[in-house]
């Protein structure tokens, strides 16, 4: 970011507005479990094998260039939406590669809101004050774990002899919240437990493997 004593100068001409974030918007948001139970199934290395949570189909923001502003710099990644009026279209500042940054002497964040029909990015400060910029963006829907509860997913890693390797991944929202490997050797069984979640191993190669769910993750973990 461009650090400059006449930013604040710079901001101010682009705040001649006042603006507040809506919360009106509401996605549509269901439970999943993926697969079925004692249903042979197969993916590949870097997929999703096994997925416990609640998703929603979210409207997001994707902004597909960093926008590097005299007061604001927004990153690319998603932000969600949070609201809407007849004019624009409101999303949280938070997004999922990193949250809209803003030098030291300009005014902390709301939110961002998108005219409709215009190629600007406009953030929104606490006191209404506002800031445009031109940016490569749209407006999509994507599926995301619930911010209120955790997804749980396990990941095929592949096979080195007979040794097969996954990813525990947790998320809240667009946020992972844990990671974690885990290994199994398929010469001693073929059966492997994790978080609760019991799975048959069919089939295993480096490329993908096959198997069934004799149980999936239960809706709460025992910690």
């Amino acid at each position: 970011m461009r650090h400059s004593l006449l930013l604040l100068s710079l901001c101010s001409l682009f705040c001649f507005g006042c603006a507040s974030m809506k919360h009106n918007y509401t996605p549509d948001v269901k439970h999943m479990d993926f697969p079925k139970q004692n249903a042979e199934t197969t993916v590949y290395m870097g997929e999703e094998m096994l997925i416990q949570g609640t998703l929603a189909e979210q409207q997001a923001l994707h902004n597909k260039d960093l926008i590097d502003g005299a007061c604001y710099d927004i990153p690319q990644g998603f932000y969600q939406k949070t609201g809407y009026d007849t004019k624009k279209e409101y999303f949280s500042y938070i997004g999922s590669n990193a949250q809209v940054d803003r030098s030291g002497l300009c005014d902390p964040i709301s939110g961002l809101y998108v005219p409709i029909g215009k190629k600007e990015i406009c953030v929104i400060t606490i006191f209404g004050g506002i800031s445009c910029y031109n940016g490569n963006f749209e407006i999509k829907n994507i599926k995301i774990a619930s911010a209120d509860h955790i997804q749980k997913s396990l990941i095929f890693s592949g096979k080195d002899g007979d040794i097969a390797k996954f990813m525990y991944v947790e998320k809240s929202g667009i946020q992972t919240t844990l990671t974690h490997n885990v290994t199994y050797n398929l010469k001693n069984t073929n059966i492997i437990g994790y978080r609760g979640a019991r799975i048959k191993i069919l089939n295993c190669t480096n490329e993908s493997i096959s198997y069934i769910v004799m149980q999936n993750f239960p809706n709460r973990i025992q910690e």
